[in-house]
């Protein structure tokens, strides 16, 4: 949630209240340490503070190669001090947060409006590449795709992910990792909350890890806080920092404004916040032990503008602080909660309470479930991001993602009955957010050929039908590779390049495809990745139809994932963030219909080969 103006304070007063820890190789007799790190605050800092280090490169859809390269370094480091870290995820968003959303989403579009009107210098800068890009769309998937091959645990919350990282960093014992106010007011009993951004590696204090600190005796350092310093800062009992954080104002409640020592807005309708002000007036509560509610009763009449100081009014606003305060008990990570559309139902049918299951195990529980099918799931609502592309055509999350996000509900909906006729998605119309309701289909009929020969759920069938329904949803007709067939890592790439010919709104040339397989090839073969890379250069800013290529195939990968998480085919089908690269696939398209003379260079026969196999696949009729 976060609480408005407390990470200020905190900052201004840290010294007093903060202590830096240092940690360097543990003695082979100790126990690593617990390090329970909020995974969407620590995914913010790679790659806000990787710039520079690492090149992740948002304009061009994200260097995944690099990604997962300084993901994995970073966490042998923190192994190599002794701390083994744990990673809590957020879930859906409840619909409260959907204007919020709907706002950040509003103006990404103008940003990426804005960028794509640039000229060229202008779209080399790093700050505004930064301010029309954020996240890279495949980096959560990476990112867990990372973690657990190098056997990092991993939670999923059903929502924010805030309060489970707090409960389990308590009941490991452990620091809790992540970047928001929060964490400044949960009354967990563990090692403290580090701040993400306060981390420094090696004797250097960098706050990047960079080569060299692998060369030398790991050294860690971070600044921990307790809460319950900040209370005695603040002259408050613990118990009474929910309500501090309350009346402070966050995404549940905001009336500070009303209060009679609120200063007036910035010009900019900022208001700041005075917490002790508000600490003050929680002090003079009789009973330290009183509840919330009895607490806001004896002080809030007071605190109040005489203008709002109707009883109906005073009720409600009791009402919203009390819950909002009530937000920061700590919720455990298995608390997934009855609404939860994953939770057992009494009315399943078997095949239901079964198909629940197996989200939870193997698609929750592993990560295999993106944000925005979660959404969809438990809200109704998807909102798809919006990418680098040409504004004056179509969205590709709708021409691109759509159609793939219709097969995904209908999947849903043929295994736990999603309980609505619709999902409602905001994408970008021309210029603007706009609200479409897409129809839940009847799964049969996306695939009328296959009527007899498959049986409802799909996802209770063996593996191998799984696959050749999730083909013939795709309408490819041709030879599915065997496992031990050189084309199978390629095969979901295979998918995503016909979906995409399918529905783009300019056809794909031969050279264009033909660069995005060998990137797929390339990207498995490091020392060839590199020297590729340090060959072929890029411009600062890439040419906008490049941008608006690896936005259709960006978006086509993310829905095909989605709807392969659908299919719980995670454990058979290769990511698509292991098949592109932004870096290079832009490099390759920058070669033009020469890419495959200049790869002569660089790949071996047998591969140059395996890359046209693919492409015959691609072209298959």
């Amino acid at each position: 949630m976060g609480v408005h103006g407390l990470t200020s304070f905190v900052n201004k007063h840290q010294p007093r209240l903060s202590k830096t820890h240092v940690l360097t190789s543990p003695t082979p007799k100790e126990t690593p340490t617990a390090f329970i790190i909020d995974g969407l605050a620590f995914t913010a800092y790679i790659l806000h503070s990787s710039v520079g280090s690492v090149t992740l490169d948002g304009a061009r859809g994200g260097n995944y190669t690099a990604m997962r390269r300084y993901v994995k370094r970073i966490i042998e480091y923190i192994r190599a001090v002794g701390l083994e870290p744990e990673f809590v995820w957020d879930g859906a968003h409840g619909v409260s947060k959907l204007s919020t959303i709907k706002e950040r989403t509003e103006q990404k579009i103008a940003a990426v409006r804005e960028f794509m009107s640039f000229n060229d210098d202008l779209r080399g800068q790093a700050d505004l590449i930064s301010n029309a890009t954020g996240s890279p769309l495949l980096t959560r998937s990476t990112f867990i795709y990372v973690l657990n091959e190098m056997k990092v645990k991993i939670h999923f919350a059903s929502g924010e992910a805030d309060s489970p990282t707090a409960e389990m960093a308590q009941r490991r014992n452990g620091y809790a990792v992540s970047n928001d106010s929060d964490f400044f007011i949960f009354p967990a009993e563990c090692r403290g909350y580090v701040p993400v951004d306060s981390i420094r590696f090696g004797h250097n204090r960098s706050p990047l890890l960079e080569p060299a600190h692998s060369t030398t005796s790991p050294r860690l350092e971070f600044e921990v806080f307790q809460p319950a310093r900040i209370a005695a800062s603040l002259n408050l009992s613990l118990h009474r920092l929910p309500l501090l954080a309350a009346l402070a104002g966050n995404d549940l409640a905001d009336y500070y404004k009303h209060f009679k020592f609120a200063s007036p807005p910035t010009r900019y309708g900022r208001v700041w916040v005075d917490h002790r002000a508000i600490a003050s007036r929680l002090g003079c509560v009789r009973s330290t032990t009183s509840s919330h509610e009895s607490a806001l009763r004896q002080v809030l009449p007071s605190m109040m503008m005489t203008t709002l100081g109707t009883k109906m009014l005073l009720e409600k606003i009791i009402s919203n602080l009390t819950t909002s305060a009530a937000g920061y008990t700590l919720q455990p990570i298995e608390d997934l909660g009855p609404d939860f559309l994953l939770s057992p139902r009494s009315s399943d049918t078997a095949n239901q309470a079964e198909c629940r299951k197996l989200y939870r195990e193997k698609a929750l529980g592993t990560g295999n479930l993106t944000t925005l099918t979660l959404q969809a799931l438990q809200t109704g609502i998807a909102v798809p991001n919006n990418l680098l592309e040409e504004p004056k055509l179509p969205a590709t999350a709708v021409s691109m993602g759509r159609p793939l996000r219709k097969m995904v509900y209908a999947v849903l909906d043929d295994a736990i009955g999603l309980g609505r006729s619709s999902i409602e998605e905001y994408c970008r119309q021309g210029s603007y957010l706009q609200s479409v309701r897409i129809d839940i289909s009847r799964l049969g009929s996306l695939v009328e050929d296959l009527e007899s020969s498959w049986s409802s759920p799909i996802i209770l069938a063996p593996e191998h039908e799984r696959v050749r329904f999730l083909c013939a949803l795709l309408r490819y007709e041709g030879t599915i590779p065997l496992h031990s067939n050189r084309a199978w890592p390629y095969f979901s790439l295979i998918l995503a390049l016909r979906h995409l010919q399918r529905h783009s709104t300019t056809k794909w040339s031969k050279a264009t495809l033909l660069a995005a397989i060998a990137t797929a090839v390339i990207v498995k073969l490091q020392p060839t990745y590199d020297r590729i890379s340090e060959r072929i250069k890029l411009p600062a800013a890439a040419p906008l139809n490049h941008l608006h290529r690896s936005a259709e195939l960006l978006q086509t990968s993310h829905a095909l994932q989605s709807l392969m998480e659908a299919l719980l085919l995670c454990d058979r089908m290769v990511p698509l963030h292991i098949t592109f690269d932004g870096s290079m696939v832009h490099r390759l398209w920058s070669l033009g219909d020469g890419v495959m003379e200049t790869l002569g260079e660089y790949l071996t026969e047998s591969q140059l080969d395996l890359v046209e196999e693919v492409m015959g696949m691609v072209e298959e009729e």
